[in-house]
């Protein structure tokens, strides 16, 4: 199954992310298969985490969404969420050595983060931010990594594609506010 345009982005961004010594600072997976037996609100069977990133710290969980009311109703779309970090953050613990790692919960939407959904997500820890966001540090961080453009050597097409953009549309990109 290919990733959805908010997994594809969301999972490059954190492949990027380096420690200080320039290395990668997760291993970075995406559907990570899951039985959910736990489900209070979800129909019980398999789910997967959107994008698991592993850290020497820290392991990120993140779900991503175009749209963050994906229910009919806002209340429908928190406790959706809510069951989604719960068996998530259950199934990570079960499966993955986590002793001296922080566990952070991550909702990742392109649209509608109202104040309502943040805060019902707030009590939970669950961390919620928006895609404009990410797509900003990653630009910013493309453009720290690969200040000299080159052909044919970049990961894949979204980081070749953006890596274009950033030496094409320099002063385009920075007049918009979305280079530092």
């Amino acid at each position: 199954m290919g990733l959805s345009y908010t997994e594809e982005l969301v999972s490059e961004y954190f492949k990027h992310i380096t420690d200080d010594k320039g290395l990668p600072k997760y291993m970075v997976s995406e559907h990570v298969q899951y039985q959910n037996l736990q489900a209070s609100t979800q129909v019980k069977g398999w789910s997967d985490i959107d994008v698991l990133a592993i850290g020497a710290d820290e392991i990120c969980i993140i779900q991503t969404k175009s749209f963050a009311v994906f229910k009919p109703t806002v209340r429908e779309s928190i406790n959706s969420a809510l069951d989604y970090f719960t068996n998530a953050e259950k199934f990570v613990k079960q499966r993955y050595p986590i002793k001296g790692k922080t566990i952070r919960k991550i909702f990742v939407a392109d649209y509608g983060l109202s104040e309502t959904f943040r805060n019902g997500l707030l009590p939970a820890g669950i961390e919620t931010v928006k895609l404009r966001d990410v797509f900003k540090d990653y630009l910013n961080l493309l453009n720290k990594m690969y200040p000299d453009y080159r052909v044919g050597k970049e990961e894949n097409n979204l980081t070749r594609i953006l890596i274009f953009m950033l030496n094409s549309f320099d002063k385009e990109l920075a007049k918009g506010g979305l280079l530092t």
